[in-house]
């Protein structure tokens, strides 16, 4: 394209799009529509050559604020906001850092502070008291640009190249429990020389103090959750059945429903574009989106080197049932014991790991902050994710 043609086409972008977004302004849904149908035009136009114009730098910053903004509000509904969150990931997401391994460009890179103290873990019957020292939990689950730049950095061959595969800041997924440890362990390595090789203020918040001098000093490390830090991190010192409350789920908290007559979405979402669904903390995606795998022990698989679909598709806590055998619950029951063995991390292929959260596949049931199941640490699915913490060494 001519360079003229193409300042003369980003000058009709320019008139369209709104000024900048500024927090706090209320903007009508056109506004917010010719938001994403701008960050089109700069697709259709070529990102590369935009970008080599000032003025094309100028309004990708301009359209990437909008675009944020609109899954930070919550504006519109669900399935504009995913294109929305989808024209972002192409532009290029600015709230994840580049040179932080496209961590989110905050503070303590994304992780959110639950506080030390107890909660009340589990429901009904099994609902028993739990006391947790201050951790920290990803703000989102871990997305595909942040693992993608693990597998390059590292040469590490993923089972299944899809996971490499689709919008940069959805959710990873197609990883199995191993594959989820081997990132956890990689990024654990360059936060701890990060925290012991970059110059920190001297105006820190002690929150922040906390969190880099113990990865410093090696009392904290990346590593997968276990059910408990996850369930609290879910539900809060005051028991929220879901990450939001105790309003029922609907398909504007959470992307969820596929597999049973929703009208969902049917596939994974960018991170964050259910701001209703958040917890009052800010972790987001908690419900649906993808399954999270935990560190934690459930029990040994009943269909232990069944390869096939029955691995992966069918939910641990059915399988028993499925061979006519009554259903006991996990070996790992509760109360919930972390010296009991249930948090081995050197456990066989033949011990299911707890996932939790729900996906984009399952029913509103399966989103409570309590509910259970696991997958085998070999399991590879497209509704299959993992988030990580930074939490005190299990000794």
């Amino acid at each position: 394209m001519e360079k003229w043609h193409m300042k003369w086409s980003l000058e009709v972008v320019q008139i369209m799009l709104p000024d900048d977004y500024v927090s706090g302004i209320v903007a009508s849904e056109d506004d917010w529509g010719v938001a994403i149908s701008a960050g089109n035009s700069v697709l259709q136009l070529g990102l590369e050559s935009v970008k080599e114009l000032e003025e094309g730098q100028e309004l990708l910053k301009r359209i990437q604020g909008w675009l944020v903004a609109l899954l930070q509000q919550g504006a519109l509904n669900r399935r504009e906001r995913v294109e929305g969150g989808n024209v972002l990931a192409a532009l290029g997401d600015p709230r994840f850092r580049k040179k932080a391994w496209y961590l989110p460009n905050e503070p303590l890179l994304g992780f959110v502070e639950i506080p030390e103290g107890s909660f009340i873990m589990g429901e009904f019957e099994e609902q028993h008291e739990v006391t947790l020292p201050t951790f920290y939990i990803a703000r989102y689950p871990v997305t595909k640009a942040q693992f993608k730049v693990f597998v390059k950095d590292t040469g590490f061959s993923p089972g299944n190249p899809e996971c490499l595969q689709g919008s940069d800041n959805h959710p990873v997924d197609w990883v199995s429990w191993d594959e989820a440890l081997e990132y956890s362990n990689w990024l654990s390595r360059k936060l701890l020389h990060l925290a012991t090789n970059e110059p920190k203020k001297d105006s820190l918040e002690e929150r922040e103090r906390h969190f880099w001098t113990g990865l410093q000093d090696g009392t904290l490390i990346v590593t997968l959750p276990s059910e408990a830090e996850w369930e609290k991190a879910a539900r809060g010192a005051e028991g929220r059945r879901y990450p939001w409350g105790r309003e029922k789920p609907d398909l504007e908290r959470a992307n969820y429903g596929a597999c049973f007559a929703e009208p969902a979405l049917g596939t994974t979402s960018p991170v964050g574009c259910f701001p209703r669904g958040a917890t009052p903390e800010g972790v987001h995606d908690l419900a649906g989106n993808v399954w999270e795998y935990t560190r934690t022990l459930f029990g040994k698989d009943p269909f232990e080197r069944k390869e096939g679909w029955i691995r992966s598709y069918v939910p641990r806590w059915w399988t028993r049932s499925l061979r006519g055998e009554k259903w006991l619950g996990p070996e790992f029951a509760y109360p919930y014991d972390p010296k009991d063995g249930r948090e081995n991390l050197e456990a066989g292929p033949e011990w299911d790991r707890s996932v939790r959260g729900g996906s984009w596949t399952v029913d509103a049931r399966r989103l409570r902050c309590a509910f259970r199941d696991a997958l085998p640490p070999t399991s590879r699915h497209g509704g299959d994710g993992f988030r990580v913490v930074v939490s005190i060494i299990q000794r």
